[in-house]
C-alpha cells in the first residue's frame, strides 16, 4: 500500500502538499532522549522550492522543531529555462527525538508547513572580528580567530541561570590547549628533531560558519602548524577543524584532521622545470590535541578510561593513560585486550569532560592520557622515540570525536553510553523502500541490487557491521581498486541494498569506505588553490595534464615531492589507485553526503575535480567535443548527457 501511495503522491498534477513517513532507527543497546539527528531525504521534482515548506512531525502530528538545509536540486528545471529556480532535490533535515534502544521511531517529513516551531533552547550565535561565541544553553564556548586552541573559553551552566559565571567555567583563555605536532629531523624541509609546532601560533587561515540554525550549528576552522623558533616556516602541516554544536545539548562534536595540502610553484612539472607545482612531505613523531581544563585542585578529580570497559581512578599528575595498537590495547595500570572502545573522563566532583573518539581501535596507534587538569588526545602517539609518521601529499587523517561537558560527579557507565551515542547516531530512512526509486533522485550507478532480492528488516532482525582490528589509520576501510575498468564495487550504488534493507551493517560497511576515500585518495588542495588551476577543473582541455588527476604521481607528472630520506610514497597511492575524474562516479561519496550532509565528505568529493563536483553543484561539464564553452559554476552550463540528474545545490 504504501508504494501505491508513493506512485500516487508522484503523478499528482501540481505537487500539493505530501507526506513522506520515515523511520528514525536506533541501531545501539542504548536508549535516547531528544537525541540530535541529521539525515538527508529526497524530494520529487517541483515539490518544494523554499525550505519553509517543510515541517517534520510525530505520529500525533505535532510538529517538532526542525532545520533544513538543500544539499542538492533539479537542476534541469532552471537550466532548460523552464523554471526561474530549480527545486530542492534533496534535503537534510536536522531535528531532535527520543528512541528506545534498538528500535525504530515514526515520523513524518511534510510540505504544508506554515508556521516554525523553535526548540525550547535554541543556539544562539554571535560573531566579532576576534572570535565567535556559541551557546547552546547547557553550554557556552568562544572560538578565537587571532589563535586556534579549539576552545579559547568554556563555560557549563552548572547553576541553570545561564549567566556563565567565573565559578562556572571549565575552560580558560590561554595557549596551552590546542593541537600539538612534533617534528621529526630533514635539514632541507627545515625540521629540527623534536620542535613541537602548536595550532595557537598563529591566526586561522580560514574561519568560516558553515551552517547557522536554530538546531544546529556548524563552524569550519583550518589554519597551519608554527613553532615558536627553529621550526618549518612553511608550517608543519595544516589542520582542519569541524565544530558542531546542537541546541540544549552540553555536547559537540569535533573533526580534527591533520592535512597536507601545501603546494609551492605556478607550473605543471612536464611543462615547466622552472617553478614547478612542488609539495612537502614532512617526518613527524607525534600528533596531538591538550585539553587543559580550570578543575578545583584542593578537590578529588576523579576520571575514567574506556578501554572494552570503563577503568575508573583518581587524577595525579603522573598520567594515566590508554595506547591503541594493531590488534592490542594496554594501560599503564595493567589492563590490556584486543580493541579499546575509546574514551576519557575527568572531573572534580563538580564539573568535568568526557570524550569519546571514534573508530579508535580500527585507527591505531592512538593513545589517551589524563592526569591532574590535564587531557591529551594524542592521534598519532610517540611510541618509539624516533620519527615514525608522515603524511603523503595531499590527503588527511581525521579523527572525528565527541565532547561532553557534565557538572557534578561522574557515573559509572555514562562514558560508555556517550561512546555507544556517537558511535551509532540515529539514522533515517524513508519508510517506503520505493520512494528513493520513485523520486528519480537516487543514481543507482552501473548496477542495482533487485528489490526483490533484498526485504526491510525489522529492528530484532538488524545485524551490525563486525570492524576489523588488525588495521591502522592508513588502511581502515581501504577499497584496493579504483580504475582497473568494469563494474566494481566503489563504480556503483554502494548505499542502495541499506536504503532497502535498512539494515545496519549495510551501512557501517560502506561508512568505513567512505571515510578512508575522503582521507587517503583525494587531491586535497586548499579551498583557495585547486579552483584555480584550469588543469584541474578543465582535464580534456589538455590531455597531457589529465593524469593530474588519473595518475597523481606517474612519471613526469604532477607534482615534484621533497622529502626526507627514507620516504617512500604509499602504496594505495603509488599504485596509481587514485579516483578521478574519468573514472567518476566514485557514488559512494556522494550518496553518504546526501545521506548525512557530511561536510568533510563534500570537500572530498569537490577536491575530485569538476565532474565529481558536478555531481554536488549541477554544473556538469560539457562533451569534450564543446569542452570550451563549458564555465565553472555558470547556470548556462549545460549537462554532460552522460550524467541526466546532477546533484547539487
Amino acid at each position: 500500500m504504501r508504494t501505491i501511495i508513493s506512485m500516487l503522491l508522484l503523478c499528482a498534477a501540481n505537487f500539493a502538499a505530501i507526506t513522506i513517513p520515515v523511520e528514525i532507527n536506533n541501531w545501539s543497546d542504548v536508549a535516547r532522549t531528544n537525541e540530535p539527528v541529521t539525515a538527508g531525504i529526497p524530494l520529487p521534482k517541483g515539490t518544494v522550492y523554499n525550505l519553509s515548506d517543510l515541517r517534520i512531525t510525530d505520529a500525533s502530528g505535532t510538529t517538532i522543531p526542525a532545520q533544513f538545509k538543500p544539499l542538492s536540486k533539479w537542476w534541469g528545471e532552471k537550466l532548460s529555462g523552464k523554471k526561474s529556480e530549480s527545486s530542492i532535490k534533496w534535503v537534510l533535515c536536522d531535528f531532535q527525538t527520543t528512541s528506545t534502544s534498538k528500535g525504530s521511531t515514526p515520523l513524518f517529513v511534510k510540505t504544508d508547513a506554515s508556521t516554525v516551531t523553535a526548540p525550547a533552547s535554541p543556539i544562539n550565535l554571535t560573531e566579532t572580528p576576534q572570535e565567535i561565541t556559541v551557546i547552546t544553553g547547557p553550554i557556552k564556548f568562544t572560538i578565537s580567530k587571532t589563535r586556534f586552541n579549539l576552545f579559547d573559553a568554556l563555560w557549563i551552566n552548572k547553576n541553570g541561570n545561564k549567566l556563565y559565571e567565573d565559578n562556572e567555567r571549565l575552560i580558560l583563555p590561554g595557549n596551552n590547549n590546542g593541537g600539538f605536532i612534533t617534528a621529526g629531523n630533514w635539514t632541507e624541509g627545515e625540521c629540527a628533531s623534536d620542535i613541537v609546532h602548536k595550532s595557537f601560533k598563529a591566526a586561522p587561515k580560514r574561519v568560516v560558519i558553515e551552517e547557522q540554525g536554530l538546531l544546529k550549528t556548524v563552524i569550519r576552522i583550518e589554519g597551519r602548524y608554527y613553532a615558536d623558533s627553529l621550526g618549518v616556516t612553511r608550517g608543519l602541516y595544516g589542520w582542519q577543524c569541524f565544530i558542531t554544536a546542537y541546541s540544549g545539548k552540553s555536547f559537540v562534536d569535533v573533526q580534527w584532521a591533520l592535512t597536507n595540502d601545501y603546494l609551492e610553484g605556478t607550473k605543471p612539472k612536464e611543462k615547466s622545470a622552472a617553478d614547478a607545482h612542488t609539495v612537502y612531505v614532512w617526518p613527524f613523531k607525534s600528533h596531538s590535541l591538550s585539553l587543559n581544563l580550570n578543575l578545583d585542585n584542593a578537590s578529588a578529580q576523579t576520571y575514567s578510561l574506556l578501554a572494552d570497559n570503563e577503568l575508573n581512578g583518581t587524577a595525579s599528575t603522573n598520567a594515566a593513560t590508554l595506547l591503541q595498537k594493531i590488534n592490542s590495547f594496554s594501560t599503564n595500570t595493567g589492563t590490556s585486550g584486543t580493541a579499546a572502545k575509546g574514551g576519557v573522563s575527568l572531573g572534580d566532583g563538580s564539573m568535568g569532560m568526557r570524550a569519546v573518539i571514534r573508530d579508535f581501535a580500527q585507527s591505531s596507534p592512538k593513545r589517551l592520557s589524563v592526569s591532574k587538569n590535564k587531557i591529551d588526545i594524542e592521534f598519532l602517539p610517540d611510541t618509539s622515540g624516533s620519527s615514525p609518521y608522515s603524511l603523503d601529499p595531499f590527503t588527511r587523517d581525521n579523527c572525528r570525536m565527541r565532547f561532553e561537558f557534565f557538572t557534578g560527579n561522574a557515573s559509572s557507565g555514562q562514558l560508555n553510553n556517550l561512546y555507544s551515542t556517537f558511535e551509532t547516531p540515529l539514522r533515517m530512512v524513508a519508510s517506503d523502500r520505493a520512494w528513493y526509486r520513485n523520486t528519480n533522485a537516487w543514481e543507482r550507478g552501473f548496477g542495482i541490487p533487485f528489490e526483490s532480492t533484498y526485504n526491510r528488516k525489522a529492528p530484532a532482525s538488524w545485524t551490525r557491521y563486525t570492524k576489523p582490528t588488525n588495521v591502522n589509520w592508513q588502511n581502515y576501510g581501504q577499497i584496493g581498486e579504483f580504475n582497473g575498468g568494469g563494474d566494481h564495487e566503489n563504480l556503483t550504488t554502494c548505499f542502495w541494498k541499506y536504503l532497502l534493507t535498512a539494515n545496519p551493517g549495510d551501512f557501517e560497511s560502506y561508512e568505513s569506505k567512505v571515510l578512508w576515500f575522503n582521507d587517503r585518495v583525494q587531491c586535497h588542495f586548499g579551498y583557495d588553490v585547486w579552483q584555480k588551476f584550469s588543469w584541474f577543473l578543465d582535464p580534456l582541455a589538455n590531455m597531457s595534464q589529465y593524469r593530474y588527476c588519473h595518475e597523481m604521481f606517474g612519471t613526469n607528472a604532477y607534482p615534484v615531492i621533497k622529502s626526507f630520506t627514507g620516504y617512500t610514497l604509499s602504496a594505495d597511492i603509488a599504485a596509481s589507485h587514485f579516483p578521478d575524474d574519468g573514472h567518476m562516479t566514485q557514488l559512494q561519496q556522494i550518496e553518504y553526503y546526501l545521506l548525512t550532509g557530511d561536510l568533510a565528505t563534500k570537500d572530498a568529493i569537490e577536491n575530485m575535480g569538476a565532474r565529481a563536483a558536478g555531481h554536488i553543484y549541477g554544473r556538469v561539464y560539457l562533451l569534450p567535443a564543446s569542452y570550451a564553452t563549458y564555465k565553472w559554476g555558470s547556470d548556462s552550463a549545460k549537462l554532460d548527457s552522460n550524467f541526466t540528474i546532477p546533484y547539487g545545490p
